[in-house]
């Protein structure tokens, strides 16, 4: 599905992806199916890097909630939220598919946010770049649309 086309942009989404919350084994809320939002005020959040989609989905949440966490920890990436959150220092808030591998093998456990407006779309946007051929252009394109089939 097409989703906006300009003279040097273009875009499409492919899928999406569910914001959720990360746990060592060990913390007393992990046993949980889902988690009220407003439990997260007195959670401390384990969080990306800001200007990332994941970070904005967050905070545009609890805004609107008027939610305010105990404390918000700046992991730097997903990667600094998965570790952190695999020391117990914390709740991890990350999306799904880049916790996969952990979950599988429950070195962390997941929980549902119970409130609408934690998915993410995934999209891919390319742009006319001299550094990119047009080979790897038509690659990275075929991709892309074989995902949607």
């Amino acid at each position: 599905q097409q989703m906006y086309v300009g003279g040097l942009v273009e875009g499409q989404r492919i899928g999406s992806d569910e914001i959720i919350l990360l746990f060592h084994p060990s913390h007393p809320l992990a046993d949980l199916v889902a988690l009220p939002l407003g439990l997260l005020s007195a959670q401390r959040l384990l969080v990306p890097q800001p200007r990332t989609r994941i970070r904005q989905k967050l905070e545009e949440q609890l805004e609107r909630f008027g939610i305010v966490p105990q404390r918000i920890i700046d992991c730097g990436s997903l990667l600094g939220v998965k570790v952190a959150a695999m020391e117990g220092l914390g709740i991890g808030v990350s999306c799904r598919s880049f916790a996969e591998a952990e979950l599988k093998t429950q070195s962390l456990k997941p929980l549902t946010i119970e409130s609408p407006g934690f998915a993410l779309g995934v999209h891919f946007v390319s742009y006319p770049d001299v550094t990119l051929d047009q080979e790897r252009h038509t690659a990275i394109r075929s991709i892309v649309e074989g995902e949607g089939q």
